[in-house]
């Protein structure tokens, strides 16, 4: 059972007119039918019973170009290896098969592999590990079996941090790694030089804060890095006469090694509204930036709700903004966590607002995916089993290609077999029967 019969009773259809999009051009093709798919189950479909598992940060670092291949960890439960306690996964979206990521034959069977990413080719794969009394980065490459560090010092030799966990890596392709941690910080690693470069430098040479979103925050060829900090100023041409006071919304360019500043709290129009960072995100092809934003300051939307967030869209070439708005030129309003795919095709987002929910919810944010090719929001975030709307925590992020999206579920579980707490979802196909039987009583 995929698809609520909610779903199909839902009269709303709302179309987006964003930066340059043209449904007439695009790639997701006839219009699909989509429903939850959980990603920690075995190859046949059965969800594992636990609910322990954990997933790659940034969300996109768990997911290749093509949308293909999904990777998670599981915790003590009947999918991992007898002796283990936690172990990776790789779980094919389109076959729904799933395999062990398996580990480097060079590293200690007893050393765990932590905060594992995989590249958007899906060779590479990114993690860390600690051994007493140091922790190292590094990247592995699962053709060749080669592991490699991740960051290195002026002396061209590995980093090593004894009382920090270092630098998540996310390696883009054979020679790119980009690098970051918790702390506001990030780095870029050439592994043919054995150089890495610390970025988050402001424009009078010191170390600045800067937070990379946590859904997509680079695209996937690397050149695009999309950031939020407070203070620091980090573009010359753009310079804030109070700092102390401004949040501001920044992409850096790895090509021309320039940081642009492209809104901010202060802002006139088009003003930065993001307490966090799930409120921005890049678009996989480096084209579009999409973040939540005050209200738009023209005295034509004077009637919009003032305290609450909106969402734009940001086209990195053409340097334009849009609010994003409904079939009906409405603004969408009251949402969260965005991101955006390849060309605008599709958005996914939280929010609370009946407005685009089959089934609304008072208390908890839903996950909302809009496929705006064919006009279509679809609520994901409904229980197979009782037709209500489940807790879910706001990390969805939509396919790079704009065929589905990827997000966190918490609390009640959406399918049968799962047990309650965190799980990890996309959008499949759907299974038959199409509508539930809790759903029949209605369609009549």
């Amino acid at each position: 059972m995929r698809i609520l019969c909610f779903a199909f009773l839902a009269s709303f259809m709302l179309s987006v007119h964003a930066v340059e999009f043209d449904p007439n051009l695009n790639s997701i093709g006839e219009e699909p039918e989509y429903g939850p798919y959980p990603i920690m189950s075995d190859s046949n479909s059965k969800p594992a019973t636990s609910s322990l598992v954990s997933a790659s940060r940034p969300r996109s670092a768990a997911m290749t170009r093509d949308s293909k291949y999904i990777i998670f960890e599981a915790n003590r439960n009947e999918l991992v290896s007898d002796g283990v306690e936690r172990e990776w996964f790789i779980k094919n979206t389109e076959t729904y098969e799933l395999e062990k990521i398996g580990r480097p034959s060079s590293l200690d069977p007893k050393v765990h592999m932590n905060k594992a990413t995989i590249s958007p080719n899906g060779r590479y794969i990114g993690f860390t590990y600690y051994v007493s009394p140091v922790w190292r980065s590094v990247v592995w490459d699962r053709l060749t079996g080669e592991m490699k560090a991740a960051e290195y010092d002026e002396n061209h030799q590995p980093i090593e941090t004894a009382n920090t966990a270092p630098r998540t890596p996310y390696q883009i392709n054979d020679r790119l790694v980009i690098l970051s941690d918790y702390m506001g910080k990030f780095s870029i690693t050439d592994l043919t030089d054995k150089t890495t470069r610390i970025m988050n430098i402001d424009i009078n040479g010191n170390e600045a804060t800067n937070w990379l979103s946590y859904l997509r925050p680079f695209s996937d060829d690397g050149r695009y890095i999309v950031y939020k900090t407070s203070r620091d100023q980090m573009d010359a041409e753009n310079i804030s006469e109070d700092p102390s006071k401004e949040t501001a919304l920044y992409i850096y360019d790895s090509v021309k090694d320039k940081h642009t500043k492209i809104s901010h709290s202060r802002k006139e129009n088009h003003a930065f509204a993001g307490s966090n960072q799930y409120a921005f995100s890049i678009s996989a092809d480096g084209k579009h930036v999409i973040y939540t934003a005050r209200r738009p300051s023209e005295p034509e939307y004077s009637h919009y709700e003032e305290f609450t967030s909106y969402l734009v869209v940001y086209n990195i070439s053409a340097q334009t903004y849009e609010y994003v708005t409904d079939v009906n030129g409405k603004l969408i309003q009251n949402i969260a966590t965005p991101s955006i795919s390849n060309d605008a095709e599709s958005i996914a987002f939280t929010t609370r607002n009946d407005d685009y929910l089959s089934v609304g919810s008072n208390s908890n944010y839903q996950v909302v995916y809009f496929d705006r090719v064919n006009n279509k929001m679809i609520q994901p975030s409904i229980s197979q089993m009782t037709g209500a709307p489940t807790s879910q925590t706001i990390h969805p992020v939509v396919y790079g290609n704009g065929k589905g999206v990827f997000w966190t579920g918490y609390g009640a579980p959406l399918l049968e077999g799962e047990t309650s707490g965190m799980h990890y979802y996309i959008i499949g196909e759907p299974a038959e029967p199409i509508i539930p039987e809790i759903c029949l009583p209605y369609i009549n």
